[in-house]
């Protein structure tokens, strides 16, 4: 029988922690396809001129130069025509895109088709996008088209985030996965907390307040008192300013 792994429950034992692990990587792959099905199902809704009009797409665009970037990658300068100023467009840097030959034959059915960067630089008359993986065909084709994309990126961070709490070893990032995976008791401090600020405060807020304090681990949510929460602020920033970092 298939696993619904988004309903699964977190059962706190080793075993446990490393299927939470994987059940989240599991999922955001999931959600990664997802978000390249929707963008590939836009690109196919509308037409050229309407995918433009709508500002996730800019067409018509040569390549003026291109070059090494640092950190691996690959910087290609994109204008359009002579030069001319691009039309009004969401792609602003750091959008997340992907450049594929501007042509009625292109596959467009498929979010694979083409090449996946991020926009690093923009101008009035051309933008340079920051491609992760030097490409093979650039001079197979003179137009190209650029459309906004999933945020390739981000999930790739996330991930890593994932497979370094997952790993973490002895570490301070071991213990807070420990803690929030109820493996291991968050520490509260004991010593004494002082007054809060706010003298109006009630008697159950000045406890939330000292409790939130006291933690060494995690802090305690509010649920929304926002005074209680600048209280905390405050609290902090007194000790801080009392310690010379003023």
């Amino acid at each position: 029988m298939a696993r619904n792994i988004a309903t699964e429950s977190f059962d706190g034992s080793l075993d446990g922690a490393a299927d939470h692990f994987q059940r989240l990587a599991r999922l955001l792959e999931m959600e990664s396809a997802s978000e390249a099905r929707q963008a590939a199902a836009r690109n196919r809704r509308l037409s050229p001129a309407e995918a433009e009009r709508s500002g996730n797409t800019l067409l018509k665009l040569s390549i003026a130069d291109e070059e090494a970037g640092l950190g691996g990658r690959y910087l290609v300068h994109l204008v359009r025509g002579k030069s001319a100023p691009l039309p009004w467009t969401r792609l602003r840097v750091g959008s997340p895109v992907l450049l594929s030959p501007d042509a009625s034959s292109a596959d467009r059915s498929s979010d694979d088709a083409g090449y996946r960067g991020v926009v690093c630089e923009r101008d009035e008359r051309s933008l340079t996008v920051a491609l992760s993986d030097l490409p093979g065909g650039l001079g197979d084709h003179d137009v190209w088209r650029l459309d906004i994309s999933y945020d390739e990126i981000a999930t790739r961070r996330q991930r890593t985030a994932i497979d370094r709490a997952a790993n973490a070893r002895s570490d301070r990032l071991a213990q807070l996965r420990d803690i929030l995976l109820g493996n291991r008791q968050p520490y509260f401090a004991t010593d004494p907390v002082d007054p809060p600020l706010d003298i109006t405060l009630n008697e159950s807020q000045r406890e939330a307040i000292q409790f939130a304090l006291s933690a060494r681990d995690v802090v305690h949510p509010f649920y929304g008192r926002m005074f209680e929460y600048f209280e905390h602020i405050d609290a902090y920033r007194t000790v801080w300013e009392e310690d010379g970092h003023a």
